[in-house]
């Protein structure tokens, strides 16, 4: 049986009254006007009626009440004309001043945007002050509506409009009139003097009634409300509180405009399926009143629902809500909270009590914490309502979390519902729209249970329902966080009799989640029912797959592939599980196979495994790699297997080492040009960066270098170079000289000089420029520089300071005095002295003063070197002078901090009997004990 009602229904009196005509409210008092002229006052809680005012004449039509100041008022129909009487001080009735009306509409004091009757307002044009004319109650009669306030310190029409037909309804909508005829729609505000013809733009409609609807309670600034109203963002306008006004038009459907007038979705339209006699709001309902029934609709937008029908046929006559003020920041909606006690509801608005009445029954329908109401429509299976509910409330208590949480809960209920309907395939997109968690949606296919996993597959529902939960499943190894894709390496281990010891669960309208403690994790589960139900509806999809890190349980899912096609899938699966000694074993049996070692497949398989595996795995590379050398693997691949990058770095001496076999020797040639070449660029990459970045990318080659120890690089580069120098032809010299010079200068490569120097040597016409870079890197300097002596007189020198100024490192003992080895050339070659004094002026900061003294001759005049001696000077005392600064300032550094240490030290401590350890908290009594520079006093023991 249903149970989800947004109010709890009672009759407020237990005795049948006669003639009930009329309601309003008025500060938590209810006044009825009767068939017998009569205005009752009435207290809801507790129940009392009075007689208040005796119209004189029979059948008071219509009430409304309102305040001018402080003092409540109210106007009743009777006998076609209209009474105001003073509720505070009751007495005779004043008849108002209005020809044959039959519509009235009081405005809300507590309606925010509405200035007090008797304040004052300043006009428009120039500031200048002026008595408040402000109406407090309109009055329809044919084709006008007059606007009666306190005009004068009276109460007297203040203003009348016409319109071109009879008004069909009034409502006040804050300061402003909403006028509708048969026809039209009009917006009447007295400020701009003039009535504003069809606002909305609606199409032409028969309205019989207008609601306006106050602020929504958002008790959080209006960018929260934008985040959490997504379902109606356009009840979120430029304040901090929305309003709008609903306007029924023809057969029943209910439309919301903004405040500024504009209709909204139609999608948020109310559908009372006919049209009501009259409207009143509860936060967020509207209660729409029909003779023999009452409706309720919530403001989100719904079909509305009989909330209660009449007595006796006894038809209902009027209705009206009792208002409230602003909901306070402590009142919740989560499940387990209920709204205040009556007592405790003086401060909320919107949320009202609703009075009706018959001829006979005041009916109170007072309004059910929201919280019990999402719960009862829950119980009752209506998750789309209560969704519908908990996406448009605000979380009152500015929890967001809560409300997603709630939010989240039902979506999923909404899908699991819709499972169990028979639409799998819409429950799992829902699921993957929703981002259900995977322990929330297996239990729903039995068939793909943990208790399964041993036994073959069993299809219950058709192909695409399997698709629609592989799409799920995939996506959802990416979203949900119980899915650790981290652990595929530790679920390996997991046991397959583990798997099977848990029992299949049963589904259920809201499914209890697997228990998956027999498991080693939720990652095992997911990825092992994907491959099951890839093998079912996907089977394309298997191989890449298995490849990549996932979490399959490895004996379950090496028996699902057991078939002999799988059997390359076999060997991704066990590659991605790091189970390479079995993986390559099945890889071989392929390779032995009569095809397998002529298919261009299995053979580009084999290198791509080879070429991962790296690091600890080397044994089996380098196993295979002989095993297929004369089988499958040619020259190219055989060297790509070493030159590929890969996650696990090869060990370079083990390569060396096993290339190093006479059978790999021009595979060793070609992956030592490779190595060295790489090694080359990546040193010529970091040498013409930036200096921050050259040093972080320095570090970063250091680093590569480090992994290699340095004999095994030394050996590489030698092994290089010597096979350059024997191999080389002169017709590939002009394409590879200048890169192998720059190679054998780069001291970053150390390779072994003297063995280089002998292989140049028995080609020395070829390598005269090389030969002298080995010599000079074994510090033998006049012997490179004779070599040049070969070249043409005119380009002799220049080609000597060349090569003196590409090896020349000023701190390494081997190269430093290069320059003074070509001085002495060039004395010995008796060159002309305008050549040695132009050589000092250019190269002379880069030799030691004294050693060229003594180089040069006695008789080459003072004059020559003048200006290289002066340069020298210079340079050496402004050195000197730069490292007496340094010392000095260090020297100031080394007292000021002696002083802090000084000052530090000599700080009185003291001690006394309660003083405690700050970190055992025992007593420091007479031991040793230590300060430390936050102040802390310490045991010794403790500090150390």
């Amino acid at each position: 049986m249903a149970r989800a009602k947004p109010f709890s229904v009672r009759a407020l009196n237990d005795r049948r009254e006669q003639g009930l005509a009329c309601i309003d409210s008025l500060d938590n008092v209810l006044y009825i006007g009767t068939e017998q002229g009569e205005i009752l006052r009435v207290t809801p809680e507790p129940y009392s009626r009075k007689v208040i005012h005796n119209a004189g004449k029979p059948n008071v039509q219509l009430i409304k009440t309102f305040k001018i100041g402080d003092n409540p008022y109210l106007v009743y129909l009777n006998d076609s004309s209209l009474f105001l009487l003073n509720i505070g001080a009751p007495g005779q009735a004043t008849r108002v001043k209005v020809k044959s009306p039959y519509l009235v509409a009081a405005k809300d004091p507590k309606v925010p945007g509405q200035i007090p009757l008797g304040a004052s307002s300043s006009s428009s044009s120039g500031g200048e002050e002026r008595p408040a004319a402000k109406s407090v109650l309109a009055v329809a009669t044919k084709k006008k509506v007059s606007f009666f306030g306190l005009k004068n310190g009276l109460f007297d029409q203040i203003a009348e409009v016409s319109v071109s037909e009879n008004p069909v309804t009034i409502s006040w909508f804050r300061d402003v009139l909403v006028v509708a005829t048969s026809r039209s729609y009009y917006l009447i505000d007295l400020d701009k003097a003039q009535p504003i013809r069809n606002p909305t733009q609606v199409a032409e409609s028969r309205t019989k009634t207008a609601l306006y609807i106050p602020p929504l309670p958002f008790p959080y600034e209006l960018a929260n409300a934008q985040t959490i109203i997504s379902r109606v963002p356009e009840l979120v306008v430029s304040e901090q509180k929305a309003s709008l006004i609903l306007i029924l038009q023809n057969r029943g459907i209910a439309s919301f405009c903004n405040p500024s007038f504009q209709c909204l979705n139609s999608t948020q339209n109310i559908n009372f399926n006919e049209d009501p006699i009259s409207l009143a709001y509860s936060y967020p309902f509207v209660l729409a009143l029909y003779p023999s029934q009452i409706k309720v609709a919530s403001v989100f937008g719904s079909q509305a629902t009989l909330l209660k029908e009449s007595e006796g046929g006894v038809p209902f006559r009027s209705i009206c809500s009792m208002v409230q003020r602003p909901i306070p920041s402590t009142m919740r909606y989560n499940i387990d909270q209920d709204y205040p006690e009556a007592e405790q509801m003086d401060n909320i608005v919107g949320v009202n009590c609703i009075y009706a009445i018959s001829s006979s029954f005041i009916i109170e329908f007072r309004p059910v914490a929201l919280s019990r109401h999402i719960a009862d429509l829950q119980t009752d299976g209506d998750f789309d309502r209560a969704l519908r509910m908990v996406v448009n409330l605000p979380p009152l208590t500015g929890n967001l979390q809560a409300k997603k949480v709630l939010e989240y809960d039902l979506r999923s209920k909404i899908a699991i519902k819709l499972f169990h309907t028979g639409n799998h395939e819409a429950a799992l997109k829902k699921f993957l729209e929703l981002k259900v968690p995977v322990d929330r949606v297996l239990p729903l296919f039995p068939e793909f249970h943990p208790s399964s996993f041993s036994t073959p597959n069993t299809a219950t529902k058709p192909l695409k329902v399997y698709k629609g939960l592989l799409e799920y499943l995939l996506e959802a190894r990416r979203f949900d966080p119980n899915i650790n894709q981290s652990s595929s390496s530790s679920s390996s281990s997991s046991s397959s009799s583990g798997l099977s010891s848990s029992s299949a669960a049963v589904p259920t309208p809201v499914p209890v989640p697997v228990d998956f403690k027999q498991v080693q994790d939720m990652a095992t589960i997911v990825d092992t029912t994907i491959l099951r139900l890839m093998l079912q509806s996907d089977q394309g999809a298997v191989s890449s797959f298995v490849r990549q890190p996932n979490s399959c349980h490895l004996q379950v899912s090496l028996s699902l592939l057991e078939d002999e096609s799988k059997k390359m899938d076999r060997v991704g699966l066990l590659q991605s599980k790091g189970q390479h000694q079995e993986a390559l074993r099945i890889l071989d049996s392929v390779v032995r196979s009569p095809s397998g070692s002529r298919s261009a497949e299995v053979v580009g398989q084999c290198v791509k495994y080879l070429q991962c595996l790296g690091g600890k795995d080397s044994r089996l590379l380098f196993e295979y790699c002989d095993l297929w050398f004369d089988k499958i693997l040619n020259r190219e691949l055989f060297v790509s297997v070493f030159t590929a990058d890969r996650d696990s770095r090869l060990v370079e001496t083990d390569v060396i080492n096993f290339l190093s076999q006479a059978k790999y020797k021009e595979i060793y040639r070609s992956y030592v040009e490779w190595r060295v070449n790489k090694l080359i660029l990546q040193s010529s990459q970091s040498s013409s960066q930036s200096s921050s970045q050259s040093s972080s990318s320095s570090s970063s080659g250091k680093g590569m270098r480090e992994e290699v120890d340095k004999g095994s690089l030394r050996k590489l580069y030698t092994d290089y170079a010597q096979n350059v120098l024997t191999t080389m032809t002169e017709q590939s010299m002009m394409q590879r000289a200048a890169g192998f010079r720059e190679f054998l200068k780069n001291p970053d490569f150390a390779y072994d000089a003297q063995l280089l120097l002998e292989a140049a040597g028995k080609r020395p016409s070829l390598w005269v420029e090389e030969m002298a870079i080995l010599h000079t890197r074994l510090g033998n300097h006049k012997a490179a520089l004779k070599l040049f002596e070969s070249f043409p007189p005119a380009s002799r020198f220049s080609k000597m300071e060349q090569h003196c100024l590409d090896l020349y490192r000023p701190h390494d003992p081997l190269t430093r005095n290069i320059f003074t080895s070509l001085l002495e050339t060039l004395v010995d070659s008796r060159a002309d002295e305008e050549v040695i004094s132009g050589f000092l002026k250019r190269q002379g900061p880069k030799m030691n003063l004294v050693e060229v003294v003594n180089t040069l001759p006695a008789s080459l005049p003072l004059h020559f070197i003048n200006e290289f001696i002066q340069e020298v000077l210079s340079q050496q005392l402004e050195t000197l002078h730069q490292l007496q600064i340094v010392k000095s300032l260090r020297h100031v550094e080394n007292l000021t901090l002696r002083g802090e240490q000084m000052r530090a030290r000599s700080h009185m401590i003291p001690i006394e009997d309660d003083s405690a350890c700050q970190k055992c908290l025992a007593r420091l009594g007479n031991g040793v004990f230590v300060r430390t520079p936050t102040g802390d006093v310490l045991h010794y023991y403790c500090y150390h």
